[in-house]
């Protein structure tokens, strides 16, 4: 969606406006077999989602039906929340009085006269199918799909705040001084564990920006528009652990010098030999200094084993290296700019434009004109102004994210768990995150 923000409240209209049939031009015929593989339907709620009461007002509404599948025009559109282009989101409610006092739901409508472009129907697709196939509490619900006549719906659960750039406007200083950074902290923390999620799925997000960050009425944040994402199967998934002596990173899975199997070490059982006659009392005492030092090793080597099995970490790195250009201005990494193809590590460069916005209510590079701001992400350092102060811990995570060289950029190498491990998140409790309302770190 576009930075312009939520367009004003308008009076409820009818959806039959918004679907149609699409003009039968070559191009939308050469599409129409793509379009096909969405299939109008429920989407069945997942283990994170069976608590969302959204599922049951759905339910209910098309068992009242009888065999009429739900369509678009079962919903009255109270007003538009945002229109990019390729869609435009609308807050709808059902229309029945039976279902009066029901959620609200955000209703995706696809352009039709986006449909005459091959990619923009490939990146529709793709959004679908990220949708169905992911389950977290950071990355919006889809309920329902919808194919009718041409025309592309996409159901989805309505965030009450908005999204985070639409707060940054709002805020008393018009979003210049951006939120406190306990506040930045937290939203960050969250966009970090659904980039994570996304990235052991396969996924690269490459569109993080505010305005796809929706904010729900406890705090919590949803990642949304995935219509520029990347999927690559298999991600590079990589078992890796802090060595407790060295603090010096190690891979799970392999060899390791010394030893064999997961955790680099031999499992040593008792020989049962006889022992030859030819052995001599002084190479059976050497030997013998030798199995003690053996066992004593082997008991040291279990010993950091154990205390390092709360450091293994699960590395999910999607193996893509893509030239596409694709992103918002002021958020696209160096190595897009470039061209010289990149990795997931776009993701993470991202994210530090995101926090610098989140606590300084600007981008670093924000310039006139599309050709400065580029010139800027590839030439300046960041730099920062001094009001508000911020911590230094908030703005090394920043540097370290926005490094230009995307091999050193922090999350480049073991994915999340760089960052989540740095200190400016070192309030944050992540096995309890998605618990926590907003403000509380």
């Amino acid at each position: 969606m576009g930075r312009g923000g939520e367009e004003p409240r308008s009076r409820s209209m009818s959806l039959a406006a918004s679907s149609g049939m699409m003009a039968p031009t070559p191009a939308n015929r050469m599409v129409s077999g793509l379009l096909d593989k969405l299939k109008s339907g429920p989407v069945r709620p997942k283990p994170h989602q069976r608590g969302d009461p959204n599922w049951k007002v759905l339910e209910r509404y098309e068992r009242a039906k009888g065999r009429e599948p739900l369509q678009m025009t079962d919903f009255d559109i109270i007003r538009k929340l945002g229109t990019g282009s390729s869609a435009s989101v609308y807050l709808v409610k059902l229309k029945t009085a039976a279902a009066a006092g029901a959620p609200t739901f955000a209703l995706k409508i696809f352009h039709k006269n986006g449909f005459d472009r091959k990619n923009r129907v490939r990146r529709v697709l793709t959004e679908h199918s990220i949708l169905c196939g992911t389950d977290h509490p950071f990355v919006v619900t889809l309920y329902r799909t919808f194919n009718q006549n041409g025309s592309i719906g996409f159901l989805m659960e309505h965030c009450a705040h908005g999204d985070m750039y639409q707060i940054l406007q709002r805020l008393p200083s018009g979003g210049y001084g951006g939120f406190p950074e306990a506040q930045a902290r937290l939203y960050a923390a969250q966009v970090v564990i659904a980039l994570q999620y996304l990235h052991v799925q396969g996924y690269v997000y490459r569109d993080l920006k505010p305005e796809n960050v929706l904010v729900c009425g406890d705090g919590h944040v949803k990642l949304t528009d995935f219509d520029l994402s990347r999927q690559v199967e298999p991600p590079s998934m990589t078992m890796r652990r802090t060595d407790v002596s060295t603090g010096r990173a190690g891979v799970i899975g392999g060899s390791e010098r010394g030893g064999a199997g997961p955790t680099g070490m031999r499992r040593m059982g008792k020989s049962l030999t006889p022992m030859p006659k030819s052995m001599s009392s002084g190479n059976l005492q050497l030997k013998f200094q030798e199995e003690l030092k053996r066992e004593k090793d082997m008991r040291e080597s279990r010993k950091k084993l154990r205390s390092a099995k709360s450091s293994l970490k699960l590395v999910g790195i999607p193996r893509l290296r893509s030239t596409s250009f694709v992103g918002t201005d002021e958020y696209i990494a160096p190595e897009i700019i470039a061209c010289r193809g990149y990795t997931s590590s776009v993701d993470w460069w991202s994210v530090g434009i995101f926090i610098y916005e989140l606590v300084y209510g600007v981008t670093p590079f924000a310039s006139k004109n599309r050709n400065e701001c580029f010139k800027r992400i590839v030439e300046e350092e960041v730099s920062f102004p001094q009001d508000p102060i911020v911590s230094g811990a908030c703005k090394d995570i920043i540097r370290k994210l926005l490094d230009k060289d995307a091999s050193s950029r922090l999350g480049s190498t073991y994915g999340a768990s760089e960052i989540k491990s740095h200190p400016f998140f070192e309030k944050i409790q992540w096995a309890l995150l998605r618990y926590n309302k907003r403000r509380e770190q």
